[in-house]
């Protein structure tokens, strides 16, 4: 790894001014000098919780009981870390130390039981009263124990079960169902939704209006109240514990499971039981860039998460497995990929540490947090839950002799896997993009979001594809992030790598034995140094992959019945004659195929492969611009993005800022959801240096949270706009939600929102996984 300080230089200057003398004795605690107590300047209240999971079979609780309990807890949690007794060179004071050395450090886990579950768990009924329903034909009465019709009906469901199923080792509380509950303040899925897709308020039924659009966006959209406008649903989970809130974690989706990884997660389980954290002053993490949230990320409140959750599209079904292996430290802004049908890979981030100082003479917690960054990949095998770690060893080119990969985070991440003449391809990318097939330089790549099969000819594989494929599990595409330059300082990156990932032997149902390293080869610029052939330095940027036949091509009814014959007859093969004598049997070749004749600009080849880039920020301002990389010759191109004018009809360019959203891509559209535009940061982050207030963007600029981008046009339909913006309406904003495209609807996972009005800005965070339904455009109903 490659930094800026040495591990141990930042652990010796974490503590005061003075810079500690650190001796490991058991010496008591007297009072904490005035000069090092002034470091630590900031207190924090608990954020507030959207959403989040309460048992079907819940026991009522008291709600001071309950914030009394989660604050010693929170206590418990920071003082029983690692015990380093540091003496201060002032005024004789002598004072404890307690370090919580890597939170997510996998060699001390004894904070473990002072986790966020602990809290979970108080809602859940005892061993005991789960035992009382083991038989509920005896429990006559006790039904009345259980709270909510919804409790008494699961309950009732699970007896019908249990009479096929008497196993003792089948309890209940392994089948709990939980159900997901919004805050006093978060009653509809409004929230959920963009901006402009609001409920009417005045209606019982709660339909979906898409707002008017302000003069200033003159972009076509859907005002007619007879098109679909979208909806959300919270979801269920069943399981012994339910899935807390979490925010600035990694998730994947792999055959119909949802992988979750690192984040931070609170310590409560709503507003009723959120601890007072008057005791604790913070010495935290600054200049952290959007849409990352000082307040979030330094409160007392909200701790790494080192659990990983496994969550079943299929059968809603939550699990917390054991996991064993080389594991990594709980990171925030990580990025996860998959390898294959039973790895994943895991890179980027940073870990925060906290050092605690407690005074006993006053009960206060002093807290001094740190970024550390993380350089090193680690692949889980998702069937035996164990990690591997994999260091990046960087390769040599002809243009750089040697150039070190950067610790990260926020980055671009998007896997690929080789293909050759027959082999089976897979897909991956960072959690938020779709996919298709791929090929690069020398190499060819395969990439499909549902694991299809593609053959591509001997003619157009090189011969080293054979060679490295049979070696390689897939081929990692890492670009842009920020990287550390100090304790407090972060500057964004451009640079664009390619990590082969390397297998040392395969086994049975698709076990792989990974080396120890990956090769890691930076792409360089080659031929013009102009800014336009390379995308500005930036960080939280959307991306996906996708065909690049698909990209300048124009779709109509006669395509569509094509395609439906293409998935009706095997590739490449004619029909075969039964009767091989009559006339009428005989052998009918396959009409060409449709990609054969549309060839686009960007690739002769059907198989090749576009990354798509939109938006993200360099920590100066939020882009608004749309990139494409194409993989054949490994070059960028901007691709200018429009708006049509509703009295004359012509396109003018415009640009669509966003910082920290999602793009996903669907036959001729390109999805854009979620994020922060300037004027959002400029509004949620009012504290924030003066180096992240807006420019000037070199075109108009759209300010919306959701629209469409018609292909070929590359028009922009927002689903909602800035009209409301400047009214005195009520408006949300969605930070650091994990969007996945799961079964053609978008799962939201995580993350918080940001309820603004013209007074006051309220985050909370989300703990109920939302399904989403986006509305329909005209574009969806008359193509362009």
């Amino acid at each position: 790894m490659v930094g800026s300080k040495s591990e141990t230089q930042r652990r010796d200057s974490y503590l005061s001014p003075q810079r500690l003398e650190v001796q490991k004795s058991g010496t008591m605690s007297c009072m904490i000098p005035e000069e090092v107590r002034a470091t630590y300047t900031q207190q924090y209240t608990a954020p507030r919780v959207q959403s989040y999971y309460v048992s079907s079979l819940r026991k009522p609780s008291r709600v001071d009981e309950e914030k009394a309990v989660n604050l010693e807890r929170l206590k418990s949690y920071y003082s029983s870390r690692n015990a380093t007794v540091c003496q201060v060179r002032g005024p004789g004071a002598m004072w404890t130390c307690r370090s919580s050395e890597g939170e997510g450090s996998t060699g001390s886990r004894r904070a473990t039981t002072y986790g966020v579950e602990g809290g979970l768990q108080s809602q859940c009924p005892t061993d005991y009263e789960f035992g009382r329903h083991d038989h509920l034909g005896v429990m006559g009465s006790d039904l009345d124990t259980i709270s909510g019709d919804m409790g008494r009906s699961y309950v009732k469901y699970y007896d019908k079960l249990s009479t096929i199923n008497r196993d003792a080792n089948y309890q209940l509380r392994k089948n709990n169902m939980w159900i997901p509950v919004c805050g006093e303040d978060y009653g509809r899925p409004v929230e959920l939704l963009p901006s402009g897709l609001n409920y009417d308020r005045n209606d019982g039924m709660g339909l979906l209006e898409t707002k008017e659009l302000s003069p200033a966006s003159v972009t076509n959209v859907p005002t007619s109240n007879e098109l679909f406008m979208g909806g959300s649903t919270s979801l269920p989970l069943f399981g012994e514990k339910s899935l807390p809130s979490l925010i600035y974690h990694s998730s994947i989706e792999l055959k119909n499971k949802i992988y979750i990884l690192g984040g931070l997660t609170t310590c409560y389980k709503n507003d009723d039981g959120a601890p007072d954290l008057y005791d604790f002053h913070v010495d935290g993490i600054k200049n952290l860039p959007p849409p990352i949230n000082d307040q979030l990320v330094n409160n007392p409140a909200l701790l790494s998460n080192r659990r990983l959750y496994v969550v079943s599209a299929n059968g809603f079904t939550l699990r917390i497995p054991k996991l064993s292996g080389q594991v990594p430290p709980p990171l925030l802004c990580g990025r996860i990929s998959k390898l294959s049908d039973r790895y994943i890979f895991y890179y980027g981030g940073f870990e925060i540490r906290t050092e605690t100082v407690i005074d006993e003479d006053t009960g206060k917690y002093y807290l001094s947090r740190r970024a550390f960054l993380n350089n090193t990949a680690y692949v889980l095998d998702v069937q035996l839950f164990k990690f591997v770690k994999v260091e990046l060893v960087t390769q040599p080119t002809k243009f750089s002799a040697f150039s070190p990969t950067v610790p990260r985070f926020g980055h671009m991440q998007i896997s690929v896997k080789m293909n050759n003449s027959i082999s089976r391809c897979t897909e991956s990318e960072d959690s938020k993009s779709t996919a298709s097939s791929m090929r690069t330089g020398p190499q060819s790549y395969v990439s499909s979001a549902e694991d299809d099969c593609h053959q591509q000819s001997s003619e157009q594989t090189l011969s080293r594809v054979s060679t490295v494929s049979s070696t390689h599990a897939a081929t990692i595409f890492i670009m842009g992030g920020y990287r550390q330059v100090d304790d407090h300082s972060y500057e964004a990156l451009q640079d664009m790598w390619r990590v082969d990932v390397t297998v040392l032997s395969r086994g049975k149902k698709g076990y792989m034995k990974f080396a120890e390293s990956a090769s890691a080869t930076l792409i360089t610029r080659v031929g013009s140094d102009s800014k336009n052939s390379w995308p500005e330095p930036r960080a939280f940027m959307a991306s996906c992959i996708v065909d690049s036949n698909l990209l300048n091509r124009t779709f109509s009814f006669e395509d569509t019945l094509r395609d439906a014959k293409d998935i009706c007859t095997t590739p490449e093969e004619t029909s075969q004659a039964i009767f091989a004598n009559l006339p009428a049997s005989a052998k009918v070749g396959r009409p060409a195929n449709r990609d054969a004749r549309q060839r686009t600009p960007l690739s002769g080849n059907k198989d090749a492969k576009t990354v798509i880039i939109h938006g993200g920020s360099d920590g100066s301002r939020v882009y608004g611009d749309m990139w494409w990389f194409d993989l054949a010759d490994e070059r960028w191109s901007r691709i200018a993005l429009y708006s049509r004018d509703p009295d004359s009809g012509e396109r003018r360019p415009i640009g669509l800022p966003a910082v920290g959203h999602s793009i996903f891509h669907s036959r001729d559209e390109f999805l854009l959801y979620g994020g922060l535009s300037q004027q959002d940061i400029s509004s949620l982050f009012p504290e924030a240096p003066p180096f992240y207030r807006p420019r000037e963007e070199p075109v108009d600029a759209l300010n919306c949270s959701a629209a469409v981008i018609a292909i070929p046009s590359m028009t922009i339909s927002p689903l909602d706009c800035s009209a409301h913006r400047d009214s005195t309406q009520h408006y949300t904003h969605l930070l650091s939600v994990s969007v996945l495209a799961i079964r053609g609807q978008l799962w939201l996972v995580g993350g918080a929102v940001a309820s603004c009005s013209p007074t006051s800005i309220t985050i909370a965070l989300r703990g109920a996984i939302s399904e989403l339904t986006m509305p329909l455009t005209e574009n969806s109903v008359a193509r362009e």
